[in-house]
């Protein structure tokens, strides 16, 4: 087995096992989604506001955190806008 640190893009300079944690968290709403660049980052679309040809997916366009795993709607959303691309 490869160590994590050999095939790693960036140099690694520490690793840290943090064991079983209680909790973790989605981070979601750093691009948020909405109808203007005043108000929001990506159209509905998941297409920059300026640049339109960057297409942003993942959870970082959600408006808010839910309370549940974003997982399948990070992956619905991310295919939509690779249809809306192809």
């Amino acid at each position: 087995m490869r160590r994590l640190w050999s095939i790693s893009p960036l140099p690694v300079e520490k690793l840290f096992d943090r064991g079983i944690r209680p909790t973790e968290s989605h981070v979601q709403g750093t691009l948020r989604m909405g109808t203007g660049p005043a108000d929001s980052v990506v159209d509905s679309g998941m297409i920059h506001h300026q640049l339109r040809n960057l297409v942003v997916v993942g959870t970082s366009t959600y408006p808010s955190c839910s309370c549940a795993n974003p997982s399948l709607t990070a992956a619905a959303l991310s295919l939509r806008a690779a249809s809306r691309i192809a």
